[in-house]
């Protein structure tokens, strides 16, 4: 009978190549009546006829399609499989290098030449340790105990190789973390200065920018080179080997601990002895106790409110009076002149002084009084009895007149 193929289509299923055909029968009555009533009936779904139906034909036999190919071995089609880096939808993950810390030991010398440092392990294995990690006049002499890290090959001779630089800063990263973590100061030594700071010396090493040195701008700060200081650990990344620290920081933790004892001890009136830690448009700063107080310029002297800069120099000591202590706002207010004599009261009203002018003005002109150095105003009606005049007209700045 005549066939029309609709369609041929090749699916892959699992690793077997298999076609499926779609065959169109024409549905006419010529082609129904042309075919032999078996495969009709068989082609309609129609029970088949015993005797035929199960007798094996041509296309019953095994073709090369049906024949099991070598993708058959590797199991089922179905089975699914292992995403690989590259594929889409692929989740896996690079493979990234675990950083390997060296065990750290203790290790006593057993000898030292130019070259090497023989030590003895705790298990009686001698090991070797480079002499170049040890800096000159190190003291190594039989008997002392190091910190060395055992690394994972031997020598020759079948030494233990140890480093000695590797274990330093190994404990020195493990001693910043935990410094950084818990907020406490570490004290190292200032190694050299360069450009921006300072290098510290903390086991590891770490940078001092210029800026952290001190609550104020030092005047030498080249004089800190060789010195242990106290610092705060502020940026700390070992992966980047950054290091970051702040003498300024570990000065104002110990300043406000000194400060909280002093707020306990100062009360109003008392008087005490301070020192010139700063200067302000408003007065001086004085230090009391640990302590910083402010000295408004009306309190510096008894005279026309002077200059703070022109009044006192940084370091210089005064006797000062407590006017007011407010815990809550950490403020202490202090008094220089109210520790002196007042020299108003040694004038007497109606005994006569010799002045000086010092400055003349539309009403009047200013006298200073050459015993006390008081400043005083004489008065236009009081320099003559003779009206009409100018205060210019009758003296001039720097003469001499008796009050």
């Amino acid at each position: 009978m005549p066939v029309r193929l609709r369609g041929v289509s090749r699916r892959g299923v699992g690793n077997r190549g298999v076609f499926r055909k779609t065959v169109s029968m024409e549905t006419s009555e010529q082609a129904s009546a042309a075919i032999d009533p078996p495969a009709a009936q068989e082609l309609r779904g129609a029970p088949d006829t015993p005797g035929q139906a199960d007798a094996p034909g041509p296309a019953d036999a095994p073709g090369p399609a049906d024949a099991p190919g070598p993708a058959d071995t590797s199991g089922p089609a179905d089975a699914p499989k292992a995403p690989q880096i590259g594929e889409r939808g692929s989740r896996a993950e690079p493979i990234r290098p675990q950083r390997h810390l060296a065990k750290v030991v203790d290790v006593t010398v057993v000898e030292a030449s130019d070259r090497e440092v023989v030590v003895k392990l705790a298990d009686g294995r001698l090991g070797v340790i480079p002499k170049s990690e040890f800096s000159e006049g190190g003291g190594l002499s039989g008997g002392t105990v190091l910190k060395a890290a055992v690394l994972s090959r031997q020598d020759s001779s079948g030494r233990v190789m140890l480093s000695h630089s590797w274990a330093v800063r190994q404990l020195g990263w493990e001693a910043v973390r935990a410094a950084h973590e818990s907020k406490t100061p570490m004290t190292g030594r200032v190694v050299k200065p360069v450009k921006g700071g300072f290098v510290v010396d903390l086991g590891v090493r770490a940078f001092l920018p210029s800026s952290m040195v001190d609550e104020a701008p030092l005047e030498d700060s080249a004089s800190l080179v060789g010195s242990e200081i106290a610092v705060m650990v502020t940026e700390c990344e070992e992966a980047a080997d950054r290091l970051v620290v702040s003498r300024r920081d570990a000065l104002r933790r110990e300043r406000r601990v000194i400060e909280r004892a002093a707020f306990d001890r100062l009360a109003k009136g008392q008087r005490r002895t301070g020192r010139v830690v700063g200067f302000a448009e408003f007065g001086l700063m004085v230090e009391v106790e640990g302590a910083r107080g402010l000295v408004h310029r009306s309190e510096l002297s008894w005279m026309s409110s002077p200059s703070p800069t022109a009044f006192a120099k940084l370091g210089d000591e005064f006797e000062v009076l407590v006017l007011d202590v407010n815990k809550s706002k950490r403020r202490i207010g202090l008094s220089i002149r109210q520790c002196v004599p007042n020299p108003l009261d040694a004038i007497e009203v109606g005994a006569v002084y010799q002045g000086t002018v010092s400055k003349i003005v539309d009403y009047g002109v200013f006298v200073v009084l050459e015993d006390s150095g008081l400043t005083g105003l004489v008065h236009l009606s009081q320099l003559t009895e003779m009206a009409g005049y100018r205060p210019e007209q009758l003296v001039t700045r720097g003469d001499s007149l008796v009050v």
